[in-house]
């Protein structure tokens, strides 16, 4: 009788495990005494239970990677392709994140013959609300740069628009400045009047 007892917790232990092996985290095994054969019986119910557990933390982690991913992406989709190539300016760009989302944001705005306009910035945070006050940041200075050209009011304008409902705690700092082109003499004035 003993050894048909611990026989068949033996084999209940056994088809435990290789239904835990089959991928079946679902099976608990019948616990029928308090000896050292029912606390391992126990044992492997509590360690089945951590594994859904854990899998369950692992699928969770993962899809929210896949969202972080995916808001990454739209964020960079945010950033110009590439800077504007203009005759007699060389401009070089090195965009490299600390984290996966952020509020690091630049720009160039062609704003009318021989104009550049262009914008550095930094959302306060690395997270998903400083990735989505850049964004907001993006769509105020495409609408209000092509009506505003002096940096100091269109900075004013943005400030006091992102100001009225920016949590407390955020900032942005922000550089915005306008190149003459022509002017400057880095275009010829044939070149100022086409290049948009």
């Amino acid at each position: 009788l003993l050894a048909r007892s611990i026989t068949s917790a033996v084999h209940e232990l056994f088809v435990g495990t290789e239904r835990i092996r089959q991928g079946d985290f679902s099976h608990r095994i019948a616990i029928a005494s308090r000896d050292q054969l029912g606390e391992l019986a126990d044992s492997f119910n509590r360690m089945s239970g951590s594994i859904v557990h854990l899998l369950h933390v692992q699928r969770e982690k993962q899809r929210l990677d896949d969202e972080l991913r995916f808001a990454h992406d739209i964020q960079k989709s945010l950033l110009p392709v590439e800077p504007p190539r203009l005759p007699g300016l060389d401009i070089a760009v090195l965009f490299e994140p600390a984290r996966v989302l952020g509020g690091d944001y630049y720009d160039f705005f062609a704003l009318g013959p021989g104009l550049l306009g262009v914008l550095i910035a930094d959302v306060s945070g690395k997270d998903v609300q400083a990735a989505l006050y850049m964004a907001e940041l993006k769509g105020l200075m495409l609408a209000l740069s092509h009506t505003e050209r002096s940096p100091r009011n269109l900075l004013i304008r943005v400030n006091t628009m992102l100001a009225a409902h920016f949590d407390k705690s955020s900032f942005i700092t922000m550089i915005y400045a306008v190149l003459d082109l022509e002017a400057a003499g880095v275009i010829p004035r044939r070149y100022a009047m086409n290049w948009l």
